[in-house]
């Protein structure tokens, strides 16, 4: 196999792997990360993952929209 392209379809396996980090907001990356390095080989682990990073966006943006609603 080429090595140019061994590489690219490394750093694609990459990215895909760490999604649930990348997309996670930045107060919450961090605990993404954890459970995406650590359970993430596994199917479940990264799903929970990705679960914890829409989940920790959606919750954000609730506080911070009942925090500019009207009274």
């Amino acid at each position: 196999m080429n090595p140019e392209l061994f590489a690219l379809y490394a750093l694609l396996l990459l990215l895909v792997y760490f999604l649930p980090t990348w997309s996670a907001p930045l107060g919450d990356r961090l605990i993404v990360f954890v459970v995406n390095l650590t359970l993430g080989w596994t199917v479940i682990g990264w799903a929970w993952a990705l679960h914890l990073s829409t989940r920790a966006r959606n919750v954000h943006t609730a506080a911070v929209l009942r925090q500019f609603s009207p009274p």
